[in-house]
């Protein structure tokens, strides 16, 4: 294998990693305007601490669970700002 067949099958990754982000965001979208209809806030500790239990129970490596807990705590951050952006329907 050669380092530029390991970077396009890394650009590829990429692209699914924004797809999914992406798809992601829409569905956390659809949770911020139903905590809105429910007059629910935006911060569900108990929720991210779930999330965060099953990524590291899931986690087989090489990233390490702290490496997850960075990558992840900014996934759920930006989450939590599209659910307090003002909606524009």
């Amino acid at each position: 294998m050669t380092l530029e067949t390991c970077r396009q099958n890394i650009d590829k990754l990429d692209l699914q990693i924004l797809e999914l982000l992406n798809e992601r965001a829409q569905w956390v979208e659809k949770i911020g305007e139903l905590k809105q209809l429910q007059n629910r806030p935006i911060l569900d500790e108990n929720r991210e601490q779930h999330i965060m239990q099953e990524l590291y129970d899931h986690n087989k490596g090489p990233l390490t669970d702290e490496a997850i807990a960075n990558i992840f705590r900014i996934i759920i951050q930006e989450g939590r700002r599209l659910q307090a952006a003002p909606r524009t329907n």
